[in-house]
C-alpha cells in the first residue's frame, strides 16, 4: 500500500510539474486573451495602442508555449492596424510609414516563429502571406505562404474566406 503511495504521489507531482508552465502562461495571459476575442468582435479603440506598447515592447516570443496561443500575435496585428489607421494608410498594403514598417518586420519575425511552432497552421500560413505582402516581400514568398496554408488548411471555411478575402 504505501509503495503504491508513492507512485501515485510521483505521478501526481510528475503531472503538477509538467502542466504548471502551462497554467501560468494560462492565468497570466487571461486578461488579453479576452481582449482578443472582443477584438474579434470588432474592438476597435485607439487608446489600446498605448495601453498594448509596453507589453508588446517586451521579447516575449522565444518559446513556443507563447507563440502557439495566438494571443501575442493577434495583439501586434491589433496595434499594428491601430497604428495604420492612426497613420491613414492600408495595414495590408505597403506604405511609406517608417514606423508601420518597423511593426510589420515585429510581426512577420513573430509570425515565422509561430509558424516554426506550429508548422501546420493554416491560419498563421494565412497571416504570414498577408503580413510578407504589406512588408512589399517577393511576390513568390507570399505565393508559398498561401500554398502551405492551402496545404495544412485546404477544406476550413474561415481559412479559405480569409485567402480569397485578402488575395
Amino acid at each position: 500500500m504505501f509503495l503504491l503511495r508513492g507512485v501515485f504521489g510521483a505521478l501526481l507531482a510528475m503531472a503538477v510539474m509538467l502542466s504548471w508552465p502551462h497554467l501560468a502562461h494560462h492565468i497570466a495571459w487571461q486578461d488579453y486573451r479576452e481582449m482578443v476575442e472582443e477584438i474579434r468582435q470588432g474592438r476597435f479603440l485607439p487608446a489600446d495602442e498605448a495601453q498594448l506598447g509596453p507589453l508588446l515592447a517586451q521579447d516575449l516570443g522565444r518559446g513556443c508555449l507563447v507563440l502557439r496561443d495566438d494571443t501575442l500575435l493577434m495583439l501586434h496585428f491589433y496595434v499594428t492596424e491601430l497604428h495604420a489607421y492612426r497613420a491613414g494608410v492600408n495595414p495590408f498594403l505597403p506604405a511609406d510609414d517608417p514606423a508601420l514598417t518597423e511593426r510589420l518586420a515585429t510581426l512577420f519575425d513573430i509570425a515565422q516563429k509561430a509558424a516554426a511552432c506550429a508548422p501546420m497552421d493554416g491560419s498563421l500560413w494565412v497571416e504570414l502571406a498577408v503580413i510578407a505582402r504589406a512588408l512589399d516581400l517577393a511576390p513568390e514568398q507570399v505565393a508559398r505562404y498561401l500554398a502551405l496554408s492551402e496545404q495544412y488548411a485546404p477544406y476550413e471555411g474561415w481559412i479559405m474566406r480569409r485567402r480569397t478575402q485578402y488575395f
